[in-house]
């Protein structure tokens, strides 16, 4: 009974939208009088098909032909992330190196991503871990045990906001295009059907956003991130670029010339004292031999 009140109430707003074409006298005039009366048909018509889909039991993703992935978000719906840095003892890089990937896998994860440097024989690496959301915090815990951490931080965003409103916004979309195909079947001018495809691609278009924005959120949920880098002494860390890199190398350059001057300076000092004793010493005695009286 309901799909029967839906396909008259449709019919009725197609009705309405020819005639309101035909009186306008064609042109510009119809696309304007199509679009806006498609679009209002659309929502009270998506409306109507979203209730009665929704009251069966059906999806309104399956007739726009997309995949149901809005709501396959279970649980805790928070996207967690964390960056950790971490001194090695020099000479433990390449065991250290291979241990982050050891990790990532056995916590179910990968290594997405990492970026290596070598200064000077010291490395360094930034490696992009992804493990699954259940196991984020062994992997951090086990991450921290390759070295000395520096420094930690930890940082959870709840989205589970986010994707309903996401899925609302998909749902109302898709029952607007099932409307505006409907219309569309029943334009009976070029004009009409022109109007109609308008409005059907721009909300197609707003759905493909919402539904690869709605993606890559469930990734995020589903797939903790975790940045690890890790640093032998004396290395620069890597991802910094070349100019800190230099940067670096000149700091270092500056401190290999300072202490060499603090190491002239101590030698430097009690010679120069002794040169001075010396000096004062002929300088007194000289001055003794002026005074002195001559003898006759």
């Amino acid at each position: 009974m309901r799909r029967r009140w839906r396909w008259v109430f449709t019919a009725s707003a197609a009705a309405a939208v020819l005639a309101s074409a035909g009186c306008s006298g064609g042109g510009a005039g119809a696309q304007k009088s199509v679009a806006s009366s498609a679009s209002a048909a659309a929502r009270a018509s998506g409306a109507s098909a979203a209730a009665t889909k929704s009251a069966a039991g059906g999806s309104s993703w399956a007739a726009a032909g997309l995949p149901d992935a809005v709501s396959q978000v279970v649980g805790d719906q928070v996207v967690k992330t964390a960056e950790l840095r971490i001194d090695l003892r020099r000479g433990t890089y390449a065991s250290a190196f291979s241990d982050v990937a050891t990790i990532a896998s056995s916590a179910g994860g990968f290594v997405a991503s990492s970026t290596t440097a070598d200064d000077d024989g010291a490395h360094a690496a930034s490696m992009v871990v992804r493990v699954p959301a259940a196991a984020f915090d062994d992997a951090r815990r086990a991450l921290a045990k390759l070295g000395t951490v520096r420094s930690e931080s930890l940082k959870g965003d709840d989205v589970g906001a986010q994707i309903a409103d996401i899925d609302a916004r998909v749902r109302n979309l898709t029952a607007q295009a099932e409307a505006l195909r409907a219309l569309m079947q029943r334009a009976t001018s070029v004009a009409d059907t022109m109007a109609v495809q308008q409005q059907l691609f721009a909300v197609q278009q707003q759905i493909e956003q919402l539904t690869a924005q709605n993606a890559r959120l469930a990734d995020q949920v589903r797939l903790s991130t975790i940045t690890v880098s890790i640093a032998e002494p004396g290395a620069v860390p890597a991802g910094e670029g070349r100019l800190a890199s230099s940067f670096g190398k000149a700091w270092r350059g500056a401190e290999s010339v300072l202490a060499a001057v603090v190491v002239a300076t101590g030698y430097l000092v009690p010679l120069a004292l002794l040169v001075a004793l010396a000096l004062g010493g002929w300088r007194l005695a000289r001055r003794r031999d002026r005074v002195s009286p001559v003898v006759t």
